[in-house]
């Protein structure tokens, strides 16, 4: 098994502040979406981020690791028409959004 802990302690000192503070001047909708098993980027990291957006939704991709937007395009194609759109996607996959 690979050691991904210095890529997660990289990933945890990104400046996420930057990122909520653009989203936040800009006034925009935000979808911040994690895997659940992303060793990565974890889902703590994504929580938090959108935790720090007023009005930001958040969802978690049940069973998915880091590869989700390859291991279920469907789904983050669906996820991202309904953030675009304000249309809700009925979903094939067993999983649910949460959030």
């Amino acid at each position: 098994m690979v050691d991904v802990g210095p890529v997660v302690d990289a990933v945890a000192s990104w400046p996420w502040r930057r990122v909520r503070a653009a989203a936040e001047l800009a006034g925009l909708p935000t979808l911040v979406v994690s895997a659940e098993h992303d060793r990565i980027a974890p889902p703590s990291l994504g929580r938090a981020l959108a935790a720090g957006i007023p009005g930001a939704r958040y969802v978690e991709i049940a069973g998915a690791a880091h590869g989700v937007t390859i291991q279920d395009p469907e789904r983050i194609n669906g996820l991202l028409r309904e953030h675009l759109t304000g249309a809700r996607v009925s979903w094939s996959s067993k999983a649910s959004p949460r959030g």
